[in-house]
């Protein structure tokens, strides 16, 4: 049997804002909403009156613009420049249909909850982000791209120009709250670390 840590365990006096109340379990800084509501078509159902379970399944989420996208020219990589804002600015969205009928699905907005115990600050209010910590991985140093020219008309580097957009638009969702931070993977091999010297002068 797999021994489990503590879990905190905190009673919503009324649920997300407007809706019904529930529990809010905690462990590892992973979080599962209990939601309760008989008034609801599956809490009607249930014993417990539970209507939804929500699962965080994870604290990060790599978005990749290396070629596991196939972001192989300038239109790809605007696609990808493009989607990226739309995360940065909460406003991407995906229409389909299902079952004949269209829909749309969005971002999920970050969840704010009353507690029942009062130990969580000015007003009882908790809040908890709707979507995961974004984490992005930019091409390799090695690519170029014609998406961006120079004053030659030569290719450049596409790992710089990477760097250099996805950190701007990020700053729609960071400015004033946090840092942006760029690594650049150690590279193996003397030509590869030739390569990152000249591009990162």
């Amino acid at each position: 049997m797999t021994e489990i840590d503590t879990v905190d365990v905190l009673v919503i006096g009324g649920g997300p804002v407007g809706l019904a109340a529930g529990l809010l379990l905690r462990n590892h800084g992973l979080h599962i909403e209990i939601r309760f509501d008989r008034a609801h078509a599956v809490g009607r159902a249930d014993r417990a009156g539970i209507c939804d379970i929500m699962l965080e399944s994870a604290i990060s989420t790599i978005v990749d613009f290396e070629d596991s996208v196939a972001t192989v020219d300038a239109d790809d990589k605007t696609a990808a420049y493009r989607t990226w804002l739309g995360l940065m600015q909460g406003t991407l969205t995906a229409e389909f249909e299902k079952g004949g009928r269209p829909m749309t699905r969005q971002l999920n907005p970050d969840r704010e909850y009353v507690t029942g115990d009062g130990r969580t600050g000015a007003g009882s209010t908790l809040k908890l982000p709707g979507r995961s910590l974004l984490l992005v991985r930019n091409v390799g140093l090695h690519m170029y791209t014609d998406a961006v020219l120079d004053a030659s008309g030569q290719q450049i580097p596409e790992g710089m120009l990477d760097a250099a957009v996805t950190t701007l638009i990020a700053l729609h969702d960071l400015r004033g709250t946090a840092a942006v931070k760029k690594a650049i993977l150690r590279r193996h091999g003397e030509d590869k670390r030739n390569v990152s010297d000249d591009q990162c002068r």
